[in-house]
This record gives C-alpha cells, structure tokens and sequence, in this order.
C-alpha cells in the first residue's frame, strides 16, 4: 500500500486554479497579501540585514527580487532572505488544528521562484493554496493528539508546504512531486530548542526551510529521487517524530477538493499565536470594567498546559525579557502590554520598548498558571484563556474568551 503522501502529491499535481471553489481563492489572496505586508514589515527586524547580505554575497543568476532591499539574486537565495523577513515579526497566519504557520513558509519560496519563472498570478495563488493544505493536513494529523511540547521534533513536515508550492510551479507530476517532497524529509525540521533559548535561529530557520524547498523541487525536476514513505514507512514521520496520529487528516474530503486550510487564522497581534487569548482576554477584561494600569493590584492569566509551556517558560526569561524575541514568546510581558497600553503592536517589540517602566511594573503582578477549566476544554490546541483582575481598591474582575479575533470561530 502507498504511503499517504502519495494522495496529497496527486492532488497537488492534479489540482488546476478552475478547480479552486471562490472562497478558496479569496483566501488565498488574503493570505498572500497579509504576508506580504509581514515581509515588508519584517524587512527592518534584527538580523535580517546580515541574512540579505550573505544571500547577496553568493552571487549568481539575478533572477529572483529580494522584497525591500531590490537585490536580484537565484531563487533560493531570495527565500533564504525572505523566509526570516515573514517570520520575525511572529505576525504570521497560523492554521489551529496544524498548530503551525502556514503562507509564511509558502509564499517566500513560491513568490522568488515564480518570479524566475515568469508565472502568473493565477500560478502563484494555486501554489500557495497547495503548499498551506499539504502543511494543514500533514499537521493536523499529529498536532490534534500530539501537542507541540511534546513532540520530539518542532515540525518537521513544515517543509513540505513549501516544496509542494514549488513543485506546483514547476509543473512537477505526482511522481516527482513525491521526489521533492522525499528529498526534504527532515531537511526542514528545527529544534525546539531555539524556542526556548530564543534565538535568531527562531527566524532565520524559515530561510533554510524556503530555500532548501525550492532546491529540492529543482532537484527532484532534474530526476533526482527521493525516499517514498515519507510518513508511514518504516523510518518515515510517524514512526520516528510522532506515533500518535490522527491519518484521516491527510485526505478528509480531499476528492472533493475541500481545503481545510482555509481556516487558518490571521493575526491580531505580532507575537506567538498562543499569547493572543491571554492578551485578548486581559483587554477586554480591563475595558469592560474601565480598569486604570495604575489601580490593578494582581493579575491572574490561566490558560492551557501546552500555552504554558510554550509562553510561560522559563519563568525568568518570560518575566524578564532580554530582547525582543523573548517578549513575542511571553504571557507575562504580552498581557502586561496590553494593560498598559490598550493594545500590543509592532512598536512594543524594540529593544526600547521591552524596557518600558509601567510595563516592567506590571509584569511583577502578573500570575500565570494552567487553569483546570481551559485545560479540560483543550488539552492540546490553542485554547482560550480567563484572566482576573483585582484591583487596589478591592475590586474583581473576570473575563474569559475560547475564540480570538481572527479564527474561524
């Protein structure tokens, strides 16, 4: 019997843009677009200046454009430089039931690519309507039993995404799609130590995942082949990352050319996805009761074993962040922000603004801690969270949202 995969590089390949029903498009192009503007706004983050300048350093074919910077260069080294500018400002759509982000890692390897190529725009959105499904249902099928802290690997099948975008603009068959898709098993997977060490790995990881899919997409049009059990052979995915799984992900309603990956959520703030119902939750508790910054006494956030695993530690780095990167992956200083100043945006994230004295104040009278409720609601996904508020003047407030602005919900 043929590994599953093979299903997903037949629809791939077979699946042309009339195929795509109009909401699939919209979607699409809304994706494409408020990645776009993440990549744009990305382009000034730290460290990606000196990735551009590597990229340029190499030289050769000036075929793709390096956004912002208008650098010509070969394709993979215009996704190696683009893929950490769409993730640096963690501002990225992320699909729930993958638990992983989605156009970020397509559309910095299809847009060079398609760019060497001459593609249209009709080609482009195809391409990264393919390579979000395939990251969708491939994550869906270990990330709705698997949560994220438990997994041995941070997302290996990340890559796949990516290269099936690329495949899709070469006009790859399912059998060198396949190919592709084999050459990048594991070439995309990460550590999850860079998540807590907080690291600029944390963006220039999604260079090397760009890039290296259009390598193995070029590869694999070249006859170069690949393992072809990618995820349920002996050595594949499952059997070495991720046991439990949940398979019928990978081709629920798929003959029907359903998407799942449609609802993937978009940001409402630039930080890790499993902040936002605490930063949320903290807002509207706080307006609702017309709560001052100055007045709060103690701030309680519970939320989930896997958010609290995720934002929450280690306690000393969440509550006392270094840079940047560690406050986009902090509870603590994100819903302390948004006490203090009504709302978290891409100006909280500076070296400056992590610094910020009425922030600093409040982070000492924030409690976070897995609540019974929201864990039995979701044990694995990104669930909701309550807060409560007490105040100086002996007041209480409680508040508690399951679904953020963004989602599907």
């Amino acid at each position: 019997m043929k590994d599953p995969m093979w299903r997903l590089a037949r629809f791939a390949s077979e699946t042309t843009y009339d195929d795509l029903a109009p909401h699939v498009v919209q979607y699409a192009k809304l994706h494409i677009l408020d990645t776009l503007g993440v990549i744009i706004a990305g382009s000034s983050a730290a460290g990606i200046q000196k990735v551009v300048d590597v990229a340029c350093r190499w030289g050769g074919i000036p075929e793709s454009t390096i956004p912002v910077f208008g650098h010509r260069v070969p394709s993979p080294s215009a996704a190696l430089a683009i893929g950490p500018m769409a993730r640096a400002l963690d501002f990225g759509g992320v699909h729930p039931e993958a638990n992983e982000h989605t156009t970020e890692y397509t559309l910095p390897a299809a847009l060079p690519l398609a760019e060497s190529l001459g593609s249209s725009g009709k080609d482009l959105i195809i391409a990264v309507a393919l390579g979000n499904e395939v990251i969708a249902r491939v994550g869906a099928s270990v990330h709705t039993i698997t949560p994220v802290g438990m997994a041995k690997t941070h997302s290996v099948f990340r890559i796949w995404g990516p290269v099936v975008s690329a495949a899709k603009l070469l006009g790859l068959d399912e059998t060198a799609t396949m190919n592709a898709i084999g050459l990048a098993f594991t070439q995309g997977g990460c550590d999850a130590q860079e998540f807590v060490d907080l690291v600029l790995k944390c963006r220039v990881q999604h260079g090397f995942v760009c890039s290296t899919a259009i390598q193995c997409a070029l590869l694999a049009q070249a006859g170069i082949t690949g393992p072809e059990n990618v995820l349920t052979g002996q050595k594949g995915m499952y059997a070495a990352f991720f046991p439990e799984r949940d398979e019928s992900w990978l081709t629920r309603d798929l003959d029907s050319k359903t998407f799942i990956a449609v609802d993937t959520r978009v940001k409402g703030y630039p930080s890790c996805t499993y902040t936002h119902s605490a930063i949320e939750t903290a807002l509207e508790c706080s307006r609702d009761n017309s709560i001052e910054p100055a007045s709060i006494d103690e701030v309680y956030v519970g939320v989930n074993t896997p958010t609290y695993e995720q934002v929450c530690e280690p306690l000393d780095i969440k509550f006392h962040p270094r840079t940047p990167i560690d406050a986009q992956f902090s509870i603590p200083y994100t819903v302390a922000t948004a006490l203090a100043t009504g709302g978290v945006a891409i100006g909280d994230f500076t070296d400056e603004s992590i610094l910020r004295p009425d922030v600093r104040g409040l982070l000492a009278r924030i409690h976070v801690a897995i609540d019974p409720d929201i864990e039995a609601t979701d044990p694995v996904g990104f669930a909701g969270a309550v807060v409560r508020i007490r105040t100086t003047d002996g007041r209480t407030a409680e508040k508690r949202i399951d679904h953020v602005k963004g989602t599907p919900e």
